[in-house]
C-alpha cells in the first residue's frame, strides 16, 4: 500500500473529496496570469520586465516562481512565447513530509499555517523591485487571472485597478479649471498638470481593468 497523507484540502465543488499528497509525486502549481501595467502603459512581450513570487523571510526568503517578459533565449518573447503580452507565473508547491528536506524553491504545504507569497515586479536588470500584492497559498492547482498594476491607475495602491480606484478618480475629478488639493488625489493626476481632467480619464479608462 502506498504511503499517502491527507493535507486537509477539499476540491472546490466536491466537498466530500479529500486531496491526498503522495511522496515523490509533484504537487500541481498555483498559476497566475494576466497583463502588467507599468509606467502608465501595458508591458508587452520583449520588454525587460521580471515577475517573481517570493516567500518572505529576510535572509531566508525563497523565490518560488519567476516569469521574464523578455526571455534569455529569445529577447523578442517572454518565457512562454504563446502567452504573448501576458505573464504566466507558476508558483511551485511541495508538501512537507517527516524526514524529507524541504526544497528552497517551493511553497511548503502542510505546515501549521499557510505560507504567504509576495508577487514582485521589476523593470530592467538594476531596477527597483515593487511588491504588487500578496497571496496566501491554501490550495494547490489553482489558476487566477490577475493583472499587476504598478502606479496609475492603481489609485489606492493595492496592486490592481478596480471599482475602488474608479471611486477615487470620481471623487478627485476637478475638470480643466480646478486644481488637485483634496487628500489622496495626487495619484489621479496622471500627467502632473495639477488637474484631474478628461486627459487623465482617457488614460484611466484605457488601463482600468475592473480588478481582473
Amino acid at each position: 500500500m502506498r504511503n499517502t497523507t491527507s493535507v486537509g484540502l477539499v476540491c472546490a465543488g466536491l466537498a466530500s473529496t479529500v486531496i491526498y499528497a503522495i511522496p515523490g509525486i509533484p504537487e500541481p502549481p498555483v498559476t497566475l496570469f494576466g497583463r502588467i501595467v507599468l509606467n502608465q502603459d501595458y508591458v508587452r512581450e520583449g520588454d525587460d520586465v521580471l515577475v517573481r513570487a517570493v516567500v518572505p523571510g529576510g535572509s531566508q526568503s525563497r523565490v518560488v516562481g519567476e516569469y521574464h517578459m523578455r526571455s534569455d533565449q529569445d529577447h523578442q518573447h517572454g518565457d512562454n512565447a504563446a502567452a504573448g503580452d501576458h505573464y504566466v507565473l507558476r508558483i511551485e508547491l511541495e508538501h512537507l513530509f517527516a524526514g524529507c528536506e524541504p526544497s528552497s524553491n517551493k511553497v511548503h504545504l502542510g505546515g501549521a499555517t499557510n505560507e504567504v507569497v509576495n508577487v514582485l515586479v521589476r523593470q530592467g536588470q538594476g531596477g527597483t523591485e515593487t511588491r504588487v500584492f500578496s497571496l496566501e497559498v491554501s490550495q494547490r492547482g489553482a489558476i487566477f487571472r490577475r493583472n499587476l498594476v504598478v502606479g496609475f491607475p492603481d489609485l489606492d495602491a493595492d496592486g490592481t485597478s478596480d471599482l475602488r480606484d474608479f471611486a477615487v478618480f470620481q471623487r478627485c475629478f476637478t475638470g480643466g479649471s480646478g486644481s488637485v488639493t483634496a487628500p489622496g488625489c495626487a495619484p489621479a493626476d496622471a500627467d502632473n498638470d495639477n488637474h484631474v481632467d478628461l486627459d487623465d480619464f482617457a488614460k484611466f479608462s484605457r488601463l482600468w481593468d475592473d480588478g481582473q
